[in-house]
């Protein structure tokens, strides 16, 4: 049974810009990365001359539909630009510098749709709680809390948050920071295909994109190793959710790929039989 929590206005799909005000850069270590395996992943994360305004506003496309527009025509300062989209005018913070700038924060006019996902066994008494967050910039962010009790292997469906993204102009990828909490028998994320569909595909280790990486992977011993790029788990040691690691921060940024742009698309997590929760915050689309 799906629950929908706090479903929130959808936003304007296409956006033409100009310059306004910030050159803030994205929250947190925006600049310090380790980008996965990736091997092109290092080159893109770069440290931009901001220039002056004059320069950029001289750049700048009326035309432009969004961040990731306005990266390919050389603008390359981080900060806050006003966008038009088909609804009128409003202003968007654009990250310039992570893995090869582009990226526009998605606020909460932009949240399609925003559901908590119940488990599926009647007598299950489990139950989702998801919360909204404002960050830096404006941007919307989740936290999600839940207690289960039915174990099922795999967990399909299971409890959990979906929610997709509209706009910006047919946006291709999506990147977000979890942080995780508690412990959980399976877990199913990063487009995993036995969680809620949210038209993105599966975490690719070697393709996809990820940096960030704190206490998500370990090994036989218990040592701390790189993530191994896993999407669904049951009942390991390397499950960075497994009670053993319940009490260290455990955290990621990953990026994702866009299966069809004529639906939406966004993020979803889940997971069955133990007590888990998860923060999604700094989420750009691009």
């Amino acid at each position: 049974m799906l629950v929908a929590i706090a479903a929130l206005p959808i936003g304007a799909e296409a956006m033409a810009c100009s310059l306004v005000t910030t050159t803030d850069g994205l929250a947190g270590d925006s600049t310090a990365s380790t980008p996965g395996t990736n091997s092109e992943a290092g080159a893109e994360v770069e440290t931009k001359d901001a220039g002056n305004d004059d320069a950029r506003a001289a750049a700048i496309p009326d035309d432009a539909g969004s961040c990731r527009t306005l990266r390919e025509v050389g603008v390359s300062a981080s900060g806050v630009y006003t966008l038009q989209g088909d609804a009128g005018a409003y202003q968007a913070y654009c990250d310039m510098d992570s893995f090869g700038g582009g990226w526009t924060l998605v606020t909460a006019p932009m949240i399609a749709s925003d559901q908590g996902v119940q488990d599926y066994a009647p007598s299950s008494p489990s139950k989702v709680d998801v919360g909204h967050v404002t960050g830096d910039h404006g941007g919307i962010g989740f936290t999600v809390d839940m207690v289960t009790g039915y174990c099922s292997d795999p967990p399909k469906p299971a409890p959990g948050h979906a929610f997709t993204v509209a706009g910006p102009d047919g946006w291709k990828q999506i990147m977000a920071t979890y942080t995780f909490r508690g412990s959980a028998g399976c877990w199913i994320l990063f487009g995993d295909s036995y969680g809620t569909d949210t038209n993105v595909r599966p975490f690719e280790l070697g393709t996809d994109l990820f940096d960030r990486d704190k206490n998500m992977a370990h090994d036989a011993t218990g040592a701390v190793v790189p993530y191994a790029g896993l999407t669904n788990q049951c009942a390991d040691v390397e499950n960075f959710w497994d009670p053993a690691y319940k009490s260290l921060t455990r955290s990621i940024r990953v990026v994702q790929r866009r299966r069809a742009e004529d639906k939406p698309a966004g993020l979803a997590a889940a997971g069955d039989c133990g007590n888990m929760g998860w923060d999604l915050t700094d989420i750009y689309v691009r």
